[in-house]
């Protein structure tokens, strides 16, 4: 009898910890997870990223960005930029609206960075169009954040100027001829006293030294010393857009 009353404190004992350990969790905060990475989180929109967004953010608060097409009911990409870094991604063609999320201590994409006025929403009052200019120039925009960690969420009050991705096309200079100068035995069969001077009548090789120049020339003797035109380099930089 002294043993089940035992077994049954004991057990009331565990059941009453169980019971303590359930409330503490629901009554704390949810616990941040692993910071994200700074740049794209998903693209949902099934076309390619070509169109630069550049976000300019300040020391001290992280933003997650979503972009929505007009019109559409889900968000086409989201993206993540830690406070205070250097921010630039890739985003699909077409215009957007953009929401964005800024706080600390991030807890998913369902909680963010906390509730209430753990995490601050606020977004564009127009949306944004990424397209193709001209012969190739990829237009974007740079949206400049850094006010909203001030306060300043209106969406009027955030500075949006365009910018692109530009192909630059120069002219490379030829490189440097590759190795020394022709050897000796080049000069020998340009001469005409090489192996090949000494079968002459070679055929086709024959009928080439007589179009081209002495018997037994070497066909490749001075290939190096030709000029070589120059090349084209093709890069793409970003530039300055002005709106069209």
């Amino acid at each position: 009898m002294r043993l089940l009353r035992q077994a049954f404190r004991s057990g009331r004992k565990r059941r009453r910890a169980l019971i303590a350990l359930l409330v503490l969790a629901l009554a704390s905060p949810a616990l941040a997870v692993d910071r994200p990475r700074a740049g794209l989180m998903w693209n949902r929109s099934g076309l390619p990223l070509v169109f630069p967004l550049i976000l300019r953010t300040a020391p001290g608060e992280d933003v997650f960005v979503t972009l929505t097409a007009v019109g559409a009911d889900a968000p086409a990409m989201a993206a993540y930029a830690r406070g205070g870094e250097f921010f630039r991604v890739l985003v699909p063609p077409g215009t957007y609206e953009l929401l964005f999320a800024a706080g600390t201590g991030w807890q998913g994409e369902d909680a963010l960075f906390g509730p209430g006025d753990a995490t601050r929403r606020f977004g564009l009052d127009d949306p944004l169009t990424f397209r193709v200019r001209g012969l190739g120039s990829k237009v974007g925009h740079i949206v400049d954040l850094t006010d909203a960690a001030r306060g300043v969420l209106a969406g009027k009050d955030i500075d949006v100027r365009p910018t692109a991705l530009c192909r630059t096309v120069r002219l490379v200079p030829p490189d440097d001829r590759a190795g020394a100068g022709p050897d000796e035995s080049g000069r020998r069969y340009a001469r005409g006293d090489g192996p090949i001077s000494e079968n002459r009548q070679q055929g086709a090789i024959r009928d080439l030294r007589d179009d081209d120049g002495p018997i037994g020339a070497d066909p490749f003797f001075g290939w190096e010393d030709r000029p070589r035109p120059p090349r084209h380099e093709v890069r793409t930089v970003l530039c300055d857009s002005e709106p069209t």
